[in-house]
Order: structure tokens, then C-alpha cells, then sequence
């Protein structure tokens, strides 16, 4: 089960504990007369579907190896939380269905009783005498947790919900007091705000006193109120057990008034990783909580393992490389707690003195340590270690108290005429003057992430030294570090050569050049672009770098990564897979994932290069994030990641064999699904990379090493797999060009028949068993659901978000928000689209963000609504995620239009809103939810779309397969209807005809009556013959074809058709750009659309281009090569003789009519091709011959192959 799944599932977890919290509240607060027996079997029906679903999932959850250590397992949710509210829930409905027929106690107030009084005056009225109702009833049930003597947390919580309720109580009252119409109410008559505040006042004092008894017996008069004590939990770490095991003796172990059993649950919930699993097998009772507590204590009583983690924790102090408070902070912190750690142990440290001393003088900054042996009294004699340690004490206070200083005359940096834009910066070595955060600026990834000029600039404007970057440039450069530049030796920063880009990856990579062994890989980093005219050779050297042959390799490498937790800015946990990339300068994360954390964005403007093409990839902010470890830890990474819109291709590459498990037996990995191809959310730098470090590496395999981290065991090196050709290091993502010119290479290749897999025939099977017809002839279909049960969380927040930036756009054009009402309203006017009550239960619904989409060339409407129900939600899905896209029914265009060239009289013509006639059934509406209001100053109102939407995976399919019922359904009645409908369609337009004038007149008639029976018509028709035209409504026709000007033209889905001369003709619109790229060429290339090869001839020579230009190896977006800018041209200018083309409609071909085929193949060095001519006999002494399709392929050009065989390609084209 990959991720995104199990996320899934979680989320779902929470969701149907808030959903039986949700129905517990309710009936708690729905009054007795409404429980009766039909109410409490609704209610049981509900929650019992709830909990089934749960429980099921909860099933698959327990299955996840990766969720071993995830909080979801080891808090123990399901039996917490959504079990202990099931069986609340029910018991109650048991004793209600037990005194369902016993005297009923009617309370004072009855809210029902009061709805249809209060419905008449002020709403807020009528909304406060709801609360002082609910408030009553709180009291009641507040006095009654103060009788049984509740637990503190619950007295608590009773406390805050009265203290927020009574607050809405105090607010309403305020502004019904300025409501002059609400003063001779019985409200205000009986004072009943007075009475509630009297019982509230009161019953708190109550809530209090009870606390405090129970806090600790000797503090019941003691005026303070003290705050609750937690207990840590202990993960198995010997450091922690002696505080852990103390606090649980004194709160848990020796309290009285607990039961053992309760004190075995507390036990076991306080306790993680190994210590949880060493009592795993012990269940919850009073035998087991000793045999538990003796287990823990012989395991983690170590006082030799317990004194060893201590002097470690001395001995592996960090190295301090410049002065920084947080760091010596930290040291302090360190040394101290171990200190008080080994004397709790009994070992006398008394004569370490000189030992730690010398320890701290190493592990500390140069400077510090210069300013503590300038400090010494004394320097010959041994130092007390106790003095070094208030040395250190107060020099990282010093640090701390200059770095505000620093940071507020920074905040307040004074400008004058004089200066001419200096800034006057104080010195402060520990704080970066760039992005003012704390580091050195050589680590500062913003700082980086600027072009060298931006950067040289920066350096130029603050005045900063030209060297080392760190101090006033009037300063002589003392800098022991940064001396010189490391790539030409001068004198100035290696950040600020003009051509370090080269020199970073090799830096980073360890290596001193691009390796050049085709049989080894090594994964390329990210880095910054820095020089404009370095750009083309590193460009080539990274794209050979990135994609590499391997010959008869069965090896792939396998990358560090990890699966790591954050929460989102609402705090909802999120589960994300990390790329930990040491050779990569920044972090970055996709755009995908930037949406689902929703933190706000910085503005920066970096270019990335190493991703992918080596194109430079511009990102224009960034955001900062915490990670934290799958399973229970401390530890948290912040970081800022530039968000770019994709990352890497799937890592690994491809599934590769799981490792021996006994080999990384009693390890953490990072990614449970290392073996598995899954995507990357990711990027984490070299510099996140070292904070991650921790000691401990491993050769694990033949080619594989485990790194040890923060987050878990990392693993990389090869793995063995099955061949493949090349190997993509980094992939980002296919830009709309690219799929362009996919298709134009599709066109070349042969159309397989399509045959039916598994899931195509599930869903044909569906739409059989589901799909109705009406009586009035239309059909309502189902939505083909993959998994009908899924949730996709909250997706009305992103819908509303985008529909504010819809109306943003409507505002800066009247006349589009004019057109867009009225599409809107359209829809609303012919029942495609109802309004429905907004609601805040987001299951089982889906929201459908919209836009509008201008076709300037479009024959009828200019102005659609594009749905995305691609727009995925906080659950990373979206519907069309969900639906299935259903099998090809319809043969391809080239063969629909070669079938059309047989007839003699012909039409054409469309279906008016296909979609838009096919309903869909009222319990798949919900998820076809969109928002709309007609101004921004009107609410946000809800509407379900009640028909095939345009924007769904299957609304191709449900359209197409409901016209091609109704032909089934029909075929009695229009036999010849039916058969054009099934053949002649190509989605919702049909090119059929016939011999005669009187068979196609029949045909359309039967076709239009066919089509109408199913709540369809047909418009936009045009043919060859006006006759055929005549008695066709006039609103159905299209009057420019009608009249059949000279300059009049058609076109026919990408292929032009001229009915006057009925013939094929071509229009090209070729963009020229004076200095065109690779994109720029491929791009125009690709807008030919040529379905039977009719232009052959000129597209051959623009493949041998495109060979050409592949073969040089130049970047997507760089410049062409003047010579092959040449023929571009040359070929540009030569293309508007295309227009003159002229290719016949019809074959000349007639019932009994002898016809032959003609086939020609020929080859050259350079390409192959062939072409397939239709002979027909007019009369005795007149054939006619037609050009019906044609091919082409450039020869290879890296294998040289024969002529001979070349000619055999040809012959088998």
C-alpha cells in the first residue's frame, strides 16, 4: 500500500471519530421526547455503518509495516478513541431504548416548544434564549460530575465549555441591549442574563474546589492553582529512564486512589519503541502491572549502560566552527545535564577537571576560546573547570544579548541623500546580513539562490567586504577561511566568480570533473545558475551526466530517502517521502505539496539548474517547514524549501528486490518502501543533509551502505533489477510542447486494435447494470466510481479559494463576468444545475472548481466552463483520481475519414450539448458540487451539477457509450441510423453520406429522428449538396454553409474541408521568431496535423530537421545553430505553399464499381517511406486515382544500416 493511501486511511480514522462525536453530541442534546424507537434504530443503523467502515480500516492499517512506529499504532487511536465512543454511544441508546416506555421527566424549558414562539422575534433573540438553555443544561450536567467526583480533566474540560458558551451569552446580551425592539421581551422582563450568571458563577466556583481536592490532599486550601503534572514517555533510551522512572514511581506508582489495572494503562501508554514492544504481550489487568514494571526496571536499571550514554554524550560534543549562542547554549546545557546525570550514579567527577577543560577547548570556537585565555588571571596553572563553565555561561549570554542589538539596529538602519544608499551595518559574525536568520551567509541558501550579478550587487549596496563577505569593506580582510577565490585564486569570494557552477556540482559530488565512466552513475545535484555564457557547455555535461547508457547492466541505483511527518497549517499531520540529495545546494518540495501544507509563501526569484533537462528552472518562492521522524521522536528539522511545480521521475526507478531482513534487523529504516517506485515530495540539501547526520554507517550489502539519520537509517548504492536502457537521474515536469509533439510522433505509428482489459470491462459491465432509461427517452447514467466508499476530505475551502480568484479576474473584464453569468444561467435555466443547502459535512461530496475558456474560432459558442475535477484536496485526491476513464469506443479519425471519401453525397454535423442531455443519477450529484454567486457581495451558494460535466475522467466515455445505447436501443426502429451512429461518430460530430441525394436525405432523416428520441439534436449541419440542406430547420443549419461562399471553409476536427469544392485543404499559421530555440521549432513542427500522411512530402524534411537537431544535443531552450536556423527558415518560407493543396473528397467510388489498391515503398541513406493510391474505373476509358495515405521515417543515424534492409522498413510500412 503506497503513502498517499495509508494517509487516506488515517485521515478517514479521524474523520469517523469526528463523525460518531458529531452523532453523540447530537443526541445528547436532542430531547427525550424525540428518543423514541424508530429514532434509537436510525441512530444504531448509523453508527454501526461508521464503525464497520472503520474497523475495516483499521484492519488494513494493523497490516502496514510502515505504520510500526507510527502514532496512529502506538497511541493506540482506533481502541482510544473511535471504540471507546462506539460503545458510549451505544450504551446510551441501550438505556434510552430501556426507559423508552417509562414516565418521561419534562424538562423546564423545552426548546422545541419555544422554536415555533421565538420564531417571530429578533433571530438574536431567539438564538440566546438557545444558548441559555444549553447553558442550563450544562449546569445540571456540571453539578452532577461534581457529585460523582469526576477526574480532574473532565471537571476541566466542563469548566472550558461553560466559560465559552457563557462568553457567547455575554456578547449576544451586549448587542441586544443596543436593540431597541428586544427591551419588552420577557428576556429582559425576568432578567433571565442575570439568573444564568448567578448559576454560572456559582457552579464554576464549584468545577474549581473539586480540582483542587483532588490535585493533592495537602493543597485544598492553598490559593494557587498549580498546573498539571504529564509524565514523559519513554522510547527505550537509557538516558531518560531514571527521570521517566522517578516521576511514574511518585504520580502513578505510590498514588493509592489509582487501581492497579489503571495503573498497568498508564504504564503501557507511556511508554514507545523498544520499552513498548518488551511489554507488548503483557495485557491490561492487575497481575501483569508488577511483572510489567520488573521487565522495564532489569531491562533499563543499567547503571554501567546509563553511565556510558553520558561520558558519550561528553565525549561526541559537537565542534563549534563560529562563534553562535545557540550552539554554546547548548554545550552548556549538555555538559551539565550529564554532569548531574553521573553523580546521580555515584561516581565522583571531582578530579575530572582538567580532563573536561581540555575537552571544551577543542570542541569550542577559535574566538571563544581566544577570549577565554585572554580572560585567565593565571594561564600557567590548571584551570577549575567550574569557572571555564561560567565563562561559558556568560559568553553565550553575550551573544545572544549583541544578536539583539544587532537585529534591532538592522530593523532601524538609517538612510540619508549623502550616503547614497549605504546601509550602516553593525558587525555581527553569528547573524547572516542577507536574510538576517541565524547563519553565515556562506551557508545562506536565499543568498545563493540569487543570480552572481544579484549577489555582486548585494555585496556592493551593503559595502561588505569582497573576500570574506563578513564584515564593513573598509576593514582590512582578516579572514583565515575565506582568503581567496577557490576556483581562479584571486582575491575575492568563491560566491562571487562568474562561473562556479561547474565547480559546485563537482565540489559537492566529491569529484573534480563529470565523470565520464558510461557504466557508473552518479547522482547529479541541484545548484544555482550563475553565469549566463557558462551555460552551454555545463549544460551538455550535465545532460550527459544525467542520462548515461548502461549496456547490459542489471543494476540500478537506489537513492537515500525517507519517509518523514509535518502538519499542515491547519495542523493536520501529512506523511511525505524525502530525497536526502548531498550534492544539491537548496531544498525544494513540489507545488503539490506547497498547496496541501498551505504555509504562507515567500516571494524569491531563483533559477534551479541539475533538475531534469538541465534547463534552468525559475521558482518564485519558497516556504518554510518542520519535519519531524515517522515514529516518536524530538527531534525536528526547520527548513525553507523552493517550491517547484515537479521534482524528480518515480525513485527507484523501478521496483527493486527487498533487502535480507536479518541484515537490517534492529534498525529504523527511514523508508520502509525503499524497494518500492513511488514519487518524491521532497529535495532535502546538503546542508539539511549534515543536520540529519547521526554516527553510525554501515555496509549492509554488495553495493549497499545504510547512513544513520534523524529520520531512521537511510539506504543507497546499487540494487540489482532487470535491464534497462537508460536511467533518468532527475525528470521535471512535460511541458505542454512536449506532449504536443507525442502526438504528432503518434500519428506515424499503426493503430492496434484496442481489446478490453479488466477494469474496461468492469466498467462496461457497470454502466449496463446501472444505466436507466427515462421515460421520456433520455438516460441517467452512474458515475464509475473505482472506490465508491472513498473520501476525498475538505475540497469546498480550495473550490471557494479559486472561485475568489475566478471573480477577480471577472472584475478586471465586464464583459466576460457578463458572458459568464449568462452561462450560468443557462445552465440553471434548462435544469443542468440546482441550487442545494450548503452544508459542513464534506462526505460523500465533491467540490468542482471552474473557468471560464474563451474559442475565438469556435462556430457556435465562444465561451465555455472548463470543470477541474482534476483539483485535488488535502487527501492529495481528486474525483477524476477516483473515476474510472472506461475502454476507446470509437474507431480513430483517419479511418473515419476514409470511409467518408467513399460517399458520393455527404454531410455533417454535431450534437448540441451531448453532454449536457445526459443526466446523472441524484446520488452521484454530490460529488459534481461547484460554488457560485452572481457579485462578491452576495454569499458563497452551493449547486450540484446534474449531467455529464465536461471536465470528468468519464464523461467521454459515459457520452459516448449513452449514444451508442440509443443506437443499440433503436436499432429496430432506424436500423440505418443506428449503424452510422456506431461507425460514422467521432465523439459527439458525425461524416457520414451516401451515393444519392434520396439515400443520404433518407439517412438524415432517420438519423436527426434516431438522435431526437433520445433527447438529442443535432446542428451545425453542412454538406456538398445545398439540396440536402433544404430541410434542415433553419436553426440547425449553418448559414455561411448554406450559401457556400468561395473563400467559405470547414474545418473537420483539425482537417480542413471545403464543401463548394469538396475537397481536403490545408491552413497554416506558422509563428516566426528570429533567433528560434529547439522548443520553437519542435513546437510548430508539431502543429501540423496530418492524420493520413497527405503531407508527407514537406513533413520529411522537417523529421530530418528534427533528427538534426536532436543529434547536436542542444538544450530545449537554447538557440539553434545558424545553419540549421537557415533551413528552418528556408522551410518557413517555402510553407504557405501548402494552402495551395487540393486533395478530393471523393474517390470516385460507386456501388459495383471495380476499385484497386496501389502500394509504393522506396528508401534512401537518409529516409523511407510509402504510399498507398486508390485506382477506380469512372467509364470504359477514364480511372481515376487517389492519394489515400502516406508514411515516412528518417533513417537511424547512430546504427548505420543498409540500404537493402532500409527498403524492406519501407515495404513493411
Amino acid at each position: 500500500m503506497d503513502i498517499i493511501r495509508i494517509n487516506e486511511l488515517i485521515k478517514s480514522q479521524e474523520n469517523d471519530y469526528i463523525e460518531l462525536k458529531r452523532t453523540w453530541d447530537n443526541i445528547k442534546k436532542d430531547s427525550s421526547s424525540r428518543k423514541n424507537q424508530k429514532y434509537i434504530t436510525e441512530r444504531r443503523a448509523k453508527l454501526n455503518s461508521v464503525y464497520e467502515r472503520a474497523s475495516q480500516n483499521h484492519r488494513l492499517l494493523q497490516d502496514q509495516e510502515i505504520l510500526s512506529t507510527h502514532k496512529y499504532l502506538t497511541l493506540n487511536y482506533f481502541d482510544t478513541h473511535i471504540q471507546t465512543m462506539y460503545d458510549a454511544v451505544i450504551d446510551h441508546l441501550k438505556e434510552c431504548e430501556d426507559k423508552l416506555h417509562q414516565t418521561k421527566k419534562v424538562s423546564d424549558i423545552k426548546i422545541n416548544d419555544d422554536k415555533q414562539e421565538d420564531m417571530t422575534i429578533s433571530p438574536k433573540l431567539f438564538v440566546q434564549k438557545y444558548r441559555l438553555n444549553q447553558l442550563k443544561k450544562k449546569i445540571e450536567t456540571a453539578k452532577t460530575a461534581v457529585v460523582q467526583q469526576k477526574p480532574a480533566w473532565q471537571l476541566q474540560a466542563l469548566i472550558n465549555n461553560l466559560e465559552k458558551l457563557f462568553q457567547d451569552i455575554e456578547e449576544t446580551h451586549i448587542q441586544l441591549l443596543m436593540e431597541q425592539s428586544t427591551i419588552d421581551d420577557e428576556y429582559f422582563n425576568n432578567d433571565c442574563f442575570t439568573d444564568a450568571q448567578e448559576q454560572f458563577e456559582e457552579i464554576i466556583q464549584d468545577l474549581h474546589e473539586q480540582i483542587n481536592d483532588k490535585t493533592v490532599q495537602t493543597s485544598r486550601n492553598h490559593p494557587t492553582k498549580l498546573p498539571r503534572i504529564n509524565i514523559p514517555t519513554f522510547a527505550g533510551n537509557y538516558e531518560s529512564w531514571n527521570s521517566f522512572y522517578d516521576l511514574f514511581k511518585k504520580i502513578i506508582d505510590e498514588n493509592c486512589t489509582i487501581s492497579t489495572t489503571e495503573k498497568m494503562q498508564y504504564l503501557k501508554t507511556h511508554v514507545r519503541g523498544d520499552a513498548e514492544k518488551l511489554i507488548k504481550h503483557l495485557t491490561v489487568n492487575e497481575v501483569n502491572y508488577k511483572a510489567a514494571l520488573t521487565l522495564l526496571e532489569n531491562r533499563y536499571k543499567d547503571e554501567r549502560k546509563i553511565t556510558q550514554t553520558f561520558i558519550d554524550k561528553l565525549i561526541d560534543l559537537p565542534k563549534i566552527q563560529t562563534p553562535n549562542a545557540k550552539m554554546l547554549r547548548n554545550m552548556h546545557d549538555c555538559i551539565n545535564e550529564s554532569l548531574e546525570a553521573l553523580k546521580t550514579q555515584n561516581i565522583n567527577i571531582s578530579t575530572w577537571s582538567p580532563i573536561l577543560t581540555r575537552m571544551v577547548n577543542r570542541k569550542w570556537d577559535p574566538d571563544t576560546n581566544m577570549r577565554y585565555e585572554d580572560q585567565l588571571q593565571e594561564p600557567n596553572k590548571l584551570q577549575d573547570f567550574k569557572e571555564l563553565m561560567k565563562f561559558l555561561e556568560k559568553r553565550f549570554k553575550s551573544l545572544e544579548s549583541s544578536a539583539n542589538m544587532t537585529t534591532t539596529n538592522d530593523l532601524h538602519s538609517t538612510y540619508s541623500p549623502n550616503m547614497q544608499g549605504k546601509t550602516n551595518w553593525q558587525e555581527k559574525k553569528g547573524l547572516c546580513w542577507y536574510c538576517q536568520k541565524d547563519h553565515n551567509i556562506h551557508y545562506c541558501q536565499a543568498f545563493k539562490a540569487l543570480h552572481v550579478n544579484d549577489r555582486i550587487r548585494k555585496v556592493q549596496e551593503k559595502q561588505m567586504c569582497y573576500v570574506c563577505l563578513m564584515h564593513d569593506a573598509k576593514k582590512e580582510c582578516i579572514s583565515n577561511k575565506y582568503k581567496h577565490c577557490e576556483i581562479c585564486n584571486k582575491a575575492h569570494s568563491t560566491l562571487l566568480h562568474r562561473n562556479t557552477n561547474e565547480y559546485l556540482l563537482a565540489k559537492q559530488q566529491g569529484q573534480n570533473s563529470i565523470t565520464k565512466n558510461t557504466n557508473q552513475v552518479t547522482k547529479p545535484g541541484t545548484s544555482t545558475t550563475y553565469d549566463h555564457k557558462s551555460q552551454i557547455t555545463e549544460k551538455k555535461k550535465i545532460m550527459t551526466h544525467a542520462t548515461m547508457q548502461l549496456h547490459n547492466s542489471h543494476k540500478t541505483i537506489l537513492l537515500a530517502t525517507a519517509l518523514v511527518q509535518s502538519k499542515t497549517f491547519d495542523g493536520t499531520p501529512l506523511l511525505l517521502r524525502v530525497l536526502c540529495d548531498q550534492g544539491s545546494e537548496a531544498s525544494l518540495c513540489t507545488e503539490e505539496v506547497a498547496q496541501l501544507l498551505g504555509f504562507p509563501k515567500q516571494k524569491i526569484k531563483a533559477e534551479i539548474n541539475g533538475i531534469a533537462d538541465n534547463i534552468p528552472k525559475t521558482s518564485n518562492y519558497m516556504i518554510d517547514v518542520t519535519l519531524q521522524p515517522r515514529f516518536p521522536s524530538e527531534y525536528k528539522l526547520s527548513t525553507s524549501l523552493i517550491v517547484l511545480p515537479k521534482l524528480t521521475s518515480s525513485v527507484p526507478k523501478e521496483n527493486v528486490q527487498k533487502l535480507d531482513p536479518q541484515k537490517i534487523e534492529n534498525k529504523i529504516i527511514a523508508d520502509p518502501t525503499y524497494y518500492k517506485q513511488g514519487p518524491i515530495d521532497i529535495i532535502l540539501g546538503a546542508e539539511e543533509y549534515s543536520k540529519i547526520l547521526l554516527q553510525g554507517f554501515e555496509k549492509i550489502d554488495s553495493g549497499i551502505i545504510s547512513q544513520n539519520t534523524e529520520f531512521g537509517w537511510i539506504l543507497s548504492g546499487f540494487c540489482s533489477t532487470e535491464p534497462r536502457n537508460t536511467i533518468k537521474i532527475l525528470s521535471l515536469i512535460t511541458r505542454a510542447d512536449e506532449i504536443q509533439l507525442n502526438k504528432f510522433w503518434e500519428l506515424e505509428d499503426i493503430t492496434e486494435n484496442h481489446q478490453l482489459n479488466k477494469e474496461d470491462q468492469q466498467c462496461e459491465q457497470f454502466y449496463k447494470d446501472t444505466t436507466q432509461r427515462n421515460k421520456n427517452g433520455t438516460y441517467t447514467v452512474r458515475l464509475p466510481f473505482k472506490d465508491p466508499s472513498l473520501e476525498y476530505g475538505n475540497t469546498r475551502q480550495k473550490a471557494a479559494a479559486r472561485l475568489i480568484q475566478l471573480e477577480k479576474r471577472l472584475e478586471k473584464n465586464k464583459k466576460l463576468r457578463e458572458k459568464y453569468n449568462d452561462f450560468m444561467k443557462e445552465y440553471i435555466n434548462m435544469n443542468h444545475m440546482i441550487k442545494v443547502n450548503k452544508t459542513n459535512n464534506y462526505e460523500g461530496k465533491y467540490y468542482i472548481p471552474h473557468q471560464p475558456v474563451i474559442r475565438e474560432d469556435a462556430l457556435t459558442t465562444k465561451l465555455r466552463c472548463v470543470f477541474d475535477a482534476s483539483s485535488k484536496s488535502n487527501t492529495k485526491i481528486s474525483l477524476n483520481d477516483n473515476l474510472h476513464k472506461g475502454p476507446r469506443l470509437q474507431q480513430d479519425l483517419a479511418t473515419i475519414l476514409l470511409r467518408w471519401r467513399k460517399h458520393k453525397v455527404v454531410f455533417m454535423a454535431d450534437i448540441e450539448k451531448m453532454y449536457r442531455f445526459i443526466k446523472i443519477h441524484r446520488e452521484d450529484q454530490p460529488f459534481q458540487r461547484i460554488l457560485w454567486r452572481w457579485t462578491i457581495n452576495q454569499p458563497i451558494e452551493e449547486y450540484e451539477l446534474t449531467t455529464v460535466t465536461y471536465g470528468t475522467t468519464a464523461a467521454p466515455y459515459l457520452a459516448i457509450r449513452t449514444l451508442q445505447q440509443l443506437a443499440t436501443d433503436e436499432q429496430k426502429t432506424y436500423p440505418l441510423a443506428s449503424k452510422i451512429t456506431l461507425e460514422d461518430f467521432y465523439v459527439d460530430d458525425v461524416l457520414s453520406g451516401d451515393e444519392s441525394i434520396e439515400k443520404a436525405k433518407y439517412l438524415q432523416n432517420q438519423l436527426t429522428n434516431m438522435l431526437r428520441a433520445g433527447g438529442f439534436n443535432l446542428r451545425k449541419w453542412s454538406s456538398n449538396s445545398a439540396e440536402l440542406l433544404e430541410n434542415i430547420p433553419v436553426e440547425n443549419v449553418d448559414d455561411k454553409t448554406i450559401k457556400l461562399p468561395l473563400d467559405e471553409n470547414r474545418k473537420s476536427l483539425g482537417v480542413i474541408w471545403a464543401p463548394n469544392e469538396d475537397s481536403f485543404q490545408f491552413k497554416i499559421t506558422i509563428t516566426t521568431t528570429e533567433n528560434p530555440t529547439k522548443k520553437n521549432i519542435f513546437s510548430e513542427i508539431a502543429k501540423l496535423f496530418d492524420p493520413h500522411g497527405w503531407l508527407q512530402p514537406v513533413l520529411i524534411t522537417m523529421k530530418l530537421l528534427i533528427q538534426e537537431i536532436w543529434i547536436s544535443g542542444i538544450d530545449w531552450n537554447e538557440q539553434v545553430p545558424e545553419r540549421i536556423n537557415k533551413k528552418w527558415t528556408h522551410i518557413q518560407q517555402q510553407l504557405h505553399h501548402i494552402e495551395k493543396i487540393r486533395i478530393p473528397r471523393w474517390l470516385q467510388y460507386t456501388t459495383g464499381v471495380p476499385i484497386e489498391l496501389h502500394g509504393f515503398s522506396d528508401a534512401s541513406e537518409k529516409a523511407y517511406g510509402a504510399v498507398v493510391y486508390c485506382r477506380t474505373k469512372v467509364n470504359n476509358t477514364t480511372y481515376r486515382v487517389s492519394l489515400l495515405q502516406a508514411k515516412s521515417k528518417v533513417a537511424p543515424k547512430k546504427h548505420k544500416t543498409t540500404l537493402p534492409r532500409l527498403e524492406l522498413c519501407a515495404a513493411a510500412l
